[in-house]
């Protein structure tokens, strides 16, 4: 199987690439660089393509969902750093085979390449991670639409209204309408109240 790895971490790549290796698998590329990742992805269709998605900006995981849709056998495996991108996954649709909270033990590796190879969904997040999350934080985020969600992503990237606008093809007014909505839903009306939500939780 070939492979391609991107992680910002030195360490988790170290971890990575013997653990892919000593299956025999062909690690292609493994790099920290957003971009490096993207165009190794196109240029050699991996079989599998293993990222954290907390560390990818949005245009390149918009990029990663239409190189998906182009090459219907390559599967993702999501291997987050925080179990908070869960839910940005979901909003984005990404077709993802695999996601694994960094937080659960290297050996659940074995499991994930195993169903991976079965052609197999897998899920593994921590759950003792998970419930330690602020509860208060975990409701407002599982409240939020899809569209909400892509906006705190870019609120936590301390985006204008205009460049989100631009980014998502909205008017700025209904870019206004979406902060509004979360506002209200937490209670608030300070948008760094929003951004700081956003970034605690992983949304940076």
């Amino acid at each position: 199987m070939h492979v391609i790895i991107y992680d910002r971490q030195p360490l988790i790549r170290d971890v990575l690439v013997p653990f892919f290796q000593q299956r025999h698998d062909k690690v292609i590329n493994a790099t920290g660089d957003e971009d490096d990742f993207i165009y190794s992805t196109v240029v050699f269709r991996p079989h599998l393509v293993v990222f954290d998605p907390a560390q990818l900006s949005h245009a390149s995981l918009v990029k990663l969902i239409r190189l998906k849709r182009r090459y219907a056998d390559m599967r993702i495996f999501a291997y987050a750093g925080d179990d908070s991108v869960y839910y940005l996954l979901r909003s984005l649709r990404l077709d993802y085979q695999a996601y694994m909270s960094k937080a659960c033990p290297i050996e659940k590796l074995s499991s994930v390449l195993t169903a991976l190879a079965n052609n197999e969904s897998v899920i593994f997040r921590h759950a003792k991670y998970a419930y330690h999350q602020r509860y208060p934080d975990r409701l407002i985020i599982q409240s939020l639409t899809n569209r909400e969600m892509q906006m705190l992503r870019h609120l936590a990237a301390g985006k204008k209204n205009k460049t989100i606008a631009q980014e998502l093809d909205i008017s700025c007014k209904t870019v206004s309408t979406y902060k509004r909505s979360i506002m209200k839903k937490m209670q608030t009306s300070k948008i760094s109240d929003v951004v700081d939500l956003a970034a605690r939780n992983g949304f940076a």
